[in-house]
């Protein structure tokens, strides 16, 4: 149980980290911010709640209850930015975005959103109000950062990740005549439109040799992230892989997995960024505590209430566009994480090699 206690509890993750990544989270997630009231512009036979608590439900709320919804979590994660009352306003976060999640899901499509909720339920644990918030500028209280949160978020991805492997290994996509990719590819193409942009380029490759690694690749890298959540290094490495990944995929079927994305930043060493900017000259202004609950006090509505009627408002197009956005910035970020670590590894065997060389000197024998 020992070796098992200092596997959890053990972590890189600094105050500084956690505090930036809070930070993102919560300008990133105000960006995406669900407007569920297109919701009751569907017929109420719709509404088909899968199983859980929203089976309670016999119809969708009023209008007026989803504006509310909408309006709460909005605020939470204005709170959030700011390191506001952290604490309950990232629960609040977490509990409101699952219930507009849940109600989108009870129309028949459910998407990859849950990891939002649940980087806003963990890594409130891990201390995230700790550092550049109102919350750490109000208290002299230094609290050391929990790293089991974030090792729970690492595992709690990596299992999302295997329920996806699972069953396409149950489907054959490791049989070599099946090329599965190139079938869903095709699906996306010519059953879901989305034809836009490069996708249709795709389609004039017709060999194997292309099609039939993706499948291995795919099925490798979705099952691989739960077995790298032994070690931080391989997880990073294996979750900037899938940040890549994610851009291929965008490329060649469209399809936006940005909230996914958004979760992989929980594990960005943030205070290095930080670090970097101040050896630069970039610092936050000094102010005092009562400067910034001032400037908290008229930010955290005119923020909540600016990304509300921005969801509420913005076209399809732009929607699309801050989604793609933020998975090409992702997947930047995750192959210049990819080419530090394998210049490391170029390094450790280059000084491996000169350390195993003979010196070239002899030995002269009295």
């Amino acid at each position: 149980m020992k070796a098992f206690d200092r596997w959890v509890l053990s972590g890189p993750f600094t105050t500084r980290d956690l505090g930036v990544y809070r930070i993102v989270f919560g300008i990133a997630a105000l960006a995406l911010l669900p407007n569920a009231q297109f919701l009751s512009s569907y017929p109420e036979s719709f509404f088909n709640p899968p199983p859980g608590p929203f089976r309670l439900l016999d119809a969708l709320p009023p209008l007026g209850v989803l504006v509310a919804l909408e309006l709460a979590l909005a605020l939470a994660l204005a709170l959030v930015v700011f390191g506001v009352v952290t604490r309950v306003a990232s629960i609040a976060a977490g509990l409101l975005m699952i219930v507009l999640f849940g109600l989108s899901y009870s129309f028949g499509k459910i998407d990859h959103t849950i990891f939002l909720p649940l980087v806003a339920l963990l890594v409130v644990w891990a201390g995230w109000g700790s550092a550049y918030s109102i919350d750490s500028s109000v208290s002299d209280a230094a609290r050391p950062p929990r790293q089991w949160p974030m090792r729970l978020l690492a595992l709690l991805i990596g299992v999302g990740f295997a329920t996806a492997a699972a069953p396409k290994v149950l489907g054959g996509w490791l049989r070599p005549g099946t090329q599965a990719t190139e079938g869903h590819y095709w699906y996306e193409l010519l059953i879901d439109g989305r034809d836009a942009a490069f996708a249709p380029l795709f389609g004039n490759i017709t060999t194997p040799v292309f099609w039939e690694p993706l499948d291995w690749i795919t099925i490798l890298l979705e099952g691989g992230i739960l077995l790298s959540v032994i070690n931080w290094r391989a997880f990073r490495i294996l979750i900037s892989f899938a940040a890549v990944f994610h851009v291929g995929v965008l490329v060649m079927m469209n399809i936006l997995f940005t909230t996914n994305v958004v979760a992989y930043a929980a594990f960005v060493p943030w205070g290095l960024a930080v670090a970097w900017l101040r050896d630069r000259g970039v610092r936050a202004p000094h102010l005092s505590p009562r400067a910034w609950i001032v400037m908290a006090s008229v930010g955290v509505p005119l923020l909540a209430l600016c990304a509300w009627l921005l969801s509420i408002s913005l076209p399809l197009e732009v929607e699309n566009g801050i989604k793609l956005t933020i998975i090409i910035v992702g997947g930047l970020v995750g192959a210049a994480y990819l080419v530090s670590q394998a210049v490391a590894l170029v390094r450790w065997i280059s000084r491996t090699r000169a350390d195993d060389r003979p010196s070239g000197r002899r030995e002269v024998g009295v």
